[in-house]
């Protein structure tokens, strides 16, 4: 897959999120990735990827998306433990709290690949299955505050 599509992305969609194109972090650290994507639920932005189409990095998102009408994730405390958490459970480890260049904390969970022979579709499954897990962890999290 060169790019998640738009087809694709809607894919993704369920009722507990939705998902953005942006270019926030290519403007921000002067980087190109050939694809960012931003993942928000009720005008928050929670989560990043950004990548090539095979390979993303899946990072908390530190900041909201103006140009997209989004906020910052209004429990980053919560945001930061639900990565956590999804990434003991995915890779069996975590590397830590990092921090922007702003200085706000950050979580970059892990890379998330297609592997050779993975078709398309079954990676959007397991792309959605993911960003559903991360949710649950959220939610579940949120609950007990």
């Amino acid at each position: 897959m060169k790019n998640l599509s738009w087809a694709e992305c809607g894919k993704l969609e369920n009722s507990q999120f939705e998902i953005h194109e942006t270019r926030q972090l290519s403007r921000e650290l002067d980087r190109d990735w050939e694809q960012e994507l931003v993942v928000s639920r009720a005008g928050e932005a929670f989560l990043r990827l950004a990548g090539d189409g095979t390979d993303y990095r899946v990072m908390t998102a530190t900041a909201g998306e103006n140009d997209l009408g989004l906020e910052a994730c209004k429990h980053p405390d919560i945001l930061l433990q639900a990565a956590h958490d999804l990434a003991v459970r995915k890779i069996d480890g975590f590397d830590g709290i990092e921090r922007d260049r702003k200085g706000r904390n950050y979580v970059q969970l892990f890379q998330f690949s297609q592997d050779e022979g993975v078709s398309d579709e079954d990676f959007t499954n397991e792309l959605r299955e993911l960003l559903e897990e991360f949710f649950d962890i959220y939610d579940g999290l949120r609950e007990l505050k």
